[in-house]
């Protein structure tokens, strides 16, 4: 399988002060992480975070499951190329139209590799994208 980077993300996984959390909006997900606030000079830490629009299937790997190709994607969200899990997903799929997902990976440090089949995928935190579809 190949990984493509698409983004990284804004901050460095290993400062995370707590665990990346998961918000379902609609038939969207948001990817909620912390970061240092680098604008001010206080070192505070301000949530931003990633946006799938239309989630049909998710996974988190704990770091002891990891695989060769979900390192690749340390820091960054990247789109698996030939990924075995699409082609699982897409057999099963029962979804109206055409079938316009993607199979988007990012890793975090000590916190494990977090997956998403999805339409699309958007930096930073983006409710309405999720509450609208």
């Amino acid at each position: 399988m190949k990984v493509e980077k698409l983004f990284e993300i804004e901050g460095a996984s290993q400062e995370f002060c707590e665990a990346p959390q998961l918000v379902r909006l609609g038939k969207g997900m948001i990817l909620k992480y912390d970061k240092e606030d680098k604008e001010t000079e206080t070192g505070e830490y301000v949530l931003t975070g990633i946006t799938f629009k239309e989630v049909i299937a998710c996974k988190i790997t704990k770091k002891v499951c990891e695989e060769l190709y979900m390192i690749k994607a340390y820091d960054a969200v990247s789109v698996v190329k030939d990924s075995k899990w699409i082609k699982e997903v897409k057999k099963a799929y029962r979804g109206d139209g055409s079938f316009n997902y993607k199979h988007y990976i990012i890793h975090f440090e000590d916190y494990g590799c977090y997956e998403f089949i999805a339409r699309e995928v958007y930096k930073g935190i983006v409710e309405e994208i999720t509450r609208l579809i």
